[in-house]
Order: structure tokens, then sequence, then C-alpha cells
């Protein structure tokens, strides 16, 4: 791991669920179990990224926090326990994305649906702090052009 960011990645282990659209009625059955997986995905992805700091600067000191010596068996078990966190925050990020959701930004806690209104393609979008789903955006617009869902797709 040094050397390299570690990183929990949205984009790990894609899981494509060609043709499925949710209603709103479907996405918002989902936010409980959403809101649960993605607040314990942002608390894991804040703890790898501490750690992976914590290893770098001990890489570089050559010290650990308590001012020994760091030994190899130190810097193994640190990166061991850094790759379980990471394989952890994947599975989470797996779940997710079994559900048929696209995770779009661990901080923000950005979720989409895949959808259609008035018959057009759209995504309807969650973020963590949200209580339901009540904004959607076009395919190309991201999570900038969302848009409040029109009364009729509620």
């Amino acid at each position: 791991m040094c050397g390299r960011e570690a990183k929990i990645s949205e984009h790990s282990s894609p899981i494509h669920h060609e043709g499925r659209r949710f209603t709103v009625t479907e996405a918002n059955a989902l936010v409980p179990q959403l809101r649960a997986l993605v607040q314990r995905l942002r608390t894991l992805h804040e703890d790898v990224q501490r750690e992976f700091v914590h290893m770098e600067r001990m890489r570089l000191k050559g010290y650990a926090r308590e001012g020994n010596v760091i030994r190899l068996f130190d810097q193994a078990e640190a990166t061991a326990r850094l790759e379980r966190m990471v394989a952890a925050g994947n599975a989470l990020i797996e779940q997710i994305q079994r559900l048929g959701c696209i995770l779009r930004d661990i901080e923000a806690g950005v979720v989409d649906f895949p959808a259609e209104i008035d018959g057009r393609p759209v995504y309807l979008c969650w973020q963590c702090d949200e209580p339901w789903v009540m904004y959607y955006h076009d395919p190309e617009a991201g999570h900038q052009g969302r848009r409040p869902l029109p009364a009729h797709a509620t």
C-alpha cells in the first residue's frame, strides 16, 4: 500500500442492472437500508484515510505514534489492517450495487437510482442527509443538475 493512495472506490466491482428502473416508491423503500450502509461506508472511508496517513507518516519518519522505531512486523500489520478496511468498504459498495443503486460519492453519501420520468431515462437522486428521494437529474447532468421531483412522479 505504501506509495499509493488507499481508497475505497465508488467504482469497485460494478454490478450492472440493465433495464432496471425504480419508481420513487421503490427507491424510498430502500432509503433506510441505504442510509445505514452509506453511513457505515462513510465512517470506514474516513478511517481508511486516517490509517493511510498514519502509515505514510510511519514510513517517512521510521517511528510509530508512540515514538518506537517501526519494525517490519509493525508495517506489515498496519498494511494488513488497512487492506481489511478497504475490503470491508468495497463489500459495502457491492451491497449497494446489488440493490440496483449507483453510489456516486462516498463523502457526500450520494446514491442514484435508474428511473424514468415522462418516458425518458433519469436518475432519482438521494443524499444521505435527506429524509427520502426528493430529486432527480438527467444522465448527462450529474448531481449538480439535480431538480425537485415533479409532483406527478411522487
